[in-house]
């Protein structure tokens, strides 16, 4: 776990990217854009995190996937042109 203090999406995947760049994995080809940070539902489903982060003090669990991968084509985003 990491202690992230701020409110900026952009921020915090690039520190995660770095990390898993250096981390025990060593995914070193990794860059900020072959990452998605993703919430959970209730359901167990993850949702991908696509704006700024809460104003609150709250532990959030965010889930990393991978681009091009099985996990990043199961995601489901937001409908924006729902009626």
């Amino acid at each position: 776990s990491i202690v992230f203090r701020g409110r900026s999406m952009f921020r915090l995947r690039e520190e995660l990217a770095g990390r898993l760049a250096v981390g025990a994995l060593a995914l070193a080809n990794l860059g900020v854009d072959d990452i998605v940070m993703c919430l959970p539902t209730r359901d167990g489903r993850l949702f991908p995190l696509l704006v700024d982060l809460p104003n609150s003090r709250r532990c959030l669990h965010i889930a990393i996937t991978i681009t091009d991968t099985l996990a990043h084509a199961a995601l489901r985003f937001a409908d924006v042109d729902a009626e």
